[in-house]
């Protein structure tokens, strides 16, 4: 049995509900504990004795990575880190794919795919949203400029036309995907 315990202010819906679809197969509890009611969250998961909870481990980055996304497909994996640097993987080998994406000018704080896996967005410290193809590595636009703190979050619309950023600017910006 695993228990992980988080702030209440720090936890995000989106990820309890990802962490829930992962172990959905498994018992899983979220409650709140009476001594942590007001600042805490408590996940426990029970855990197959058979289950081999490491598959691979990846290596490449030179400094911390700070985001990770699964391609819709699920054969590839975009990671994002301190190195400033955006990579793709082979999920099933764990192998890079292709050189790292270059022209962020600090972390890279997050990626995400679009719906059909042939970009990805990541956002930076530098302040900017990015979005590079998949196939031909370069960057798609040029880094979409307006936030001025650095942006933490970022993601495709379900219909791939809008990208979302949010930022320690306290805003939220929505992009055109299509802008090229």
């Amino acid at each position: 049995m695993n228990v992980f315990k988080s702030s209440a202010a720090s936890c995000c819906t989106a990820h309890l509900i990802s962490m829930y679809r992962h172990f959905r197969s498994r018992p899983v509890i979220l409650h709140y504990p009476k001594r942590f009611l007001h600042d805490s969250l408590c996940v426990a998961s029970g855990c197959d004795i058979n289950w081999t909870a490491v598959l691979t481990v990846i290596s490449g980055h030179t400094s911390f990575v700070n985001s990770v996304s699964f391609s819709p497909e699920g054969t590839c994996i975009a990671t994002g880190s301190n190195d400033c640097t955006v990579r793709l993987w082979d999920a099933e080998k764990g192998q890079p794919v292709g050189e790292p994406f270059l022209g962020h000018t600090a972390s890279v704080t997050s990626v995400s795919f679009s719906r059909d896996g042939t970009c990805i967005v990541s956002g930076s410290y530098d302040k900017t949203v990015r979005l590079w193809d998949v196939a031909t590595w370069p960057a798609i636009v040029e880094p979409l400029l307006g936030h001025t703190e650095l942006v933490n979050s970022v993601a495709f619309s379900l219909n791939g036309t809008c990208i979302v950023s949010g930022s320690y600017d306290k805003t939220l910006r929505l992009w055109d995907a299509a802008t090229q």
